[in-house]
């Protein structure tokens, strides 16, 4: 009986041990995990410090806006709308209607004071006339603000065929044109004059 006790004893002494040793494995390995994980955001953390220092930008939150230095004022960087400047030439013989006003930059100075008004002519009537003819190389234009007049530049050699004659537009295809104006920089709105024509009040300059 003691034979067996003691047989007991020792199968519970090994079997201890074997439980002991597999834990203390456990243990190691799960340190090793902890101390690799560590090391590795030790790692990162040095590295995205590094990032930061030699980029400045790269401490922004990922979600944070930005707005751009250079982003131009509702006031001079919007456009004509399809229909919002149309008015009659001729009387009612024909109408026209703008299709852009844009700052361009001037050929011989480089500077950006002209502004390129596109326009679009319709024929209304059945019989304008030999002498229907509207003169777009002499169109104006008027500060609103100040009421200084600035006039077309380069004349003739700067608006698209220098004048229309209503008589040679075609009633179902209208005719586009062009013609340029001399108008300072820092003027974002004009008043603008084609003979024979309505004044479209208050366009504005898309740059």
């Amino acid at each position: 009986m003691s034979n067996f006790l003691s047989g007991l004893a020792v199968i519970f002494s090994v079997t201890a041990g074997l439980f002991s040793g597999f834990a203390a494995f456990q243990v190691f390995k799960v340190e090793q995990k902890v101390e690799t994980s560590s090391s590795t955001v030790a790692d990162l953390e040095k590295t995205q410090t590094s990032l930061v220092q030699n980029n400045p930008a790269v401490s922004a939150p990922s979600n944070a806006s930005s707005t751009p230095a250079n982003i131009a004022s509702p006031a001079n960087n919007v456009g004509i709308q399809p229909g919002q400047f149309v008015q009659p030439t001729l009387g009612n013989l024909g109408r026209i209607e703008l299709l852009g006003v844009k700052r361009i930059q001037n050929p011989k100075t480089g500077t950006r004071n002209v502004v390129n008004v596109l326009y679009r002519v319709y024929r209304l009537a059945e019989k304008p006339g030999p002498k229907s003819l509207i003169s777009i190389s002499q169109t104006t234009a008027r500060n609103p603000d100040t009421s200084e007049v600035y006039k077309a530049y380069g004349e003739r050699k700067f608006a698209e065929g220098g004048s229309v004659l209503l008589t040679l537009v075609k009633k179902d295809i209208p005719e586009d044109g062009y013609v340029w104006l001399k108008v300072p920089e820092g003027v974002n709105a004009l008043d603008i004059y084609i003979p024979e024509t309505q004044a479209f009040k208050n366009v504005p300059i898309a740059n």
